[in-house]
């Protein structure tokens, strides 16, 4: 019955609503018409969160109300978790909201240019937590193929955690689109923000973001220019997967063979010539 999140004190559109819809699809017309983007990025792309012991739950607007109702015959406001049945359907509904309107904004996209990326920045936490807590299940939105780039928002203060977080992502995202964890910055002294971006960039990544640009002042942005390479030279896996992939194996045995010849790199020699042999016929095919 509140206008506001009380907790964020955030204001959020109900995704069941079709003018909400309307509204935000709008918005986002208007920025591809009008403006030379590469594409859209959806944030806060779910519901608020929750938690339905404290009764603390959202997604009652008349018009989700009415739609529920004419499914299953039962107004969501008169049930509560303890109908496990009922309760699941009634989040299984607010997920396909969010879930539909992903898939309607990258229908959007094509419709007017099949080139602009669609990304979405989402919560790493496990899928059974997003589902119950947030309604934000992106595992079916690349299985879809309704999105083109998964930024993660693994936001952690020290580089261990930020691993713990990585980690169990990679082992369980389905394979489609590249994955781009994220890196906040505030409050992250400069080198830990170095350290985060490298742990990101030796993982099976396509990439990092930072989070956030104010937070780019002159001495990481040079810092970032002498150590992460030109970005005009660079191609952008999204764009150019393949290139991306030889470009990235290039830089990676010169980082290798650095090692070697520093002795910075301890490895037997007979493993040594078996790791050699399988790069040279990677590099050939």
């Amino acid at each position: 019955g509140q206008i506001r999140h009380p907790g964020s004190r955030k204001t959020f559109l109900d995704p069941a609503n079709p003018e909400a819809r309307w509204y935000v699809m709008r918005v986002i017309d208007e920025i591809v018409r009008n403006y030379d983007v590469d594409g859209i990025q959806l944030d806060y792309i779910r519901y608020p969160f929750q938690d339905p012991g404290a009764e603390r739950t959202y997604g009652y607007g008349d018009a989700a109300r009415q739609r529920f109702r004419e499914l299953t015959g039962t107004d969501p406001l008169e049930i509560s978790p303890r109908q496990v049945e009922l309760w699941q359907r009634w989040t299984d509904f607010r997920v396909e909201q969010i879930t539909s309107f992903v898939a309607e904004v990258d229908r959007h996209l094509a419709s007017r240019d099949p080139d602009l990326i669609l990304s979405v920045a989402v919560f790493p936490q496990s899928t059974h937590d997003r589902i119950h807590k947030i309604q934000q299940h992106w595992e079916s939105w690349i299985e879809n193929g309704s999105v083109d780039m998964v930024v993660p928002m693994t936001y952690a203060k020290d580089t261990n955690a930020l691993e713990r977080l990585v980690k169990p992502m990679l082992e369980n995202v389905p394979v489609g689109v590249p994955i781009v964890p994220a890196v906040k910055l505030h409050g992250l002294p400069e080198i830990v923000a170095i350290d985060q971006m490298q742990l990101i960039r030796d993982r099976a990544t396509n990439g990092y973001a930072l989070f956030a640009a104010e937070m780019v002042d002159d001495r990481l942005y040079n810092i970032l220019r002498r150590t992460q390479g030109a970005a005009t030279n660079d191609p952008i896996p999204y764009r150019r997967p393949f290139k991306a992939a030889s470009a990235r194996f290039d830089a990676l045995q010169g980082e290798w063979q650095a090692a070697l010849a520093t002795r910075g790199l301890w490895i037997d020699s007979e493993v040594l010539g078996e790791w050699q042999a399988a790069g040279l016929a990677l590099s050939k095919a």
